[in-house]
């Protein structure tokens, strides 16, 4: 719909429309099946409120996802800044689409800067960099099991943003089987990136984060 192949749309989540209309785009949502976001949020036992969340970060399964939108809208609603009061962080989310993602968005950013927009005719306030600039001075990524994205790493992803995790105890942990996997899957990688992956870099993020730094702010 949003390519104008369509004119009208079913089964559009309630993420979808606004996301459009706040890129720019010329979009309506008529009805939708539920008006409530039907999340819950999990947090250690000191956190009574929303607001006890000022100044921690919470994770979500994808930054723009459905998880991520109805967060940043729970947090305005409790009177907090998303990205300023509380930090949001994607988790969990693999390395092989990544590039592609930031791919799109560096073609959506030169075209929308050249005047070759495809769709909608608002201003749109650009950044001053390209979003991948941003996306690789800002965001670390981590990992389970992505034999695909291993070989993207030290090419197409920076070595010193990416982390391997067990993820223990969820049911998509490799563990204990963590250390027998891991040496078939890195033999993708070359021995640097590799090894930063697997210790430098996790170590880096450890050390900040204890320090009382905001991974990637």
């Amino acid at each position: 719909m949003i390519g104008g192949s369509v004119n009208f749309a079913q089964g559009v989540s309630s993420r979808t429309v606004p996301s459009a209309v706040l890129a720019g785009f010329d979009a309506v949502l008529i009805a939708n099946f539920s008006d409530k976001f039907l999340f819950t949020m999990h947090s250690a036992p000191e956190i009574n409120s929303l607001q006890d969340l000022r100044g921690k970060i919470i994770g979500v399964s994808g930054i723009g996802g459905s998880t991520d939108f109805a967060t940043r809208v729970a947090l305005r609603e409790a009177g907090l800044v998303p990205d300023n009061d509380v930090m949001i962080r994607g988790a969990e989310a693999g390395l092989a689409w990544v590039p592609s993602m930031i791919q799109g968005l560096d073609i959506w950013y030169q075209r929308t800067r050249d005047g070759r927009r495809l769709t909608g005719d608002k201003p749109i306030a650009l950044p001053k960099f390209l979003p991948s600039e941003y996306f690789h001075r800002q965001i670390w990524i981590s990992f389970v099991d992505d034999p695909l994205g291993v070989k993207m790493v030290g090419n197409v992803l920076d070595a010193d943003k990416v982390m391997f995790g067990s993820d223990y105890p969820h049911p998509a942990s490799t563990w204990p089987n963590s250390q027998r996997r891991s040496p078939r899957r890195w033999s993708l990688c070359p021995p640097l990136p590799c090894k930063k992956s697997l210790a430098t870099t996790p170590g880096r993020c450890l050390a900040l984060l204890k320090r009382g730094f905001h991974i990637g702010n």
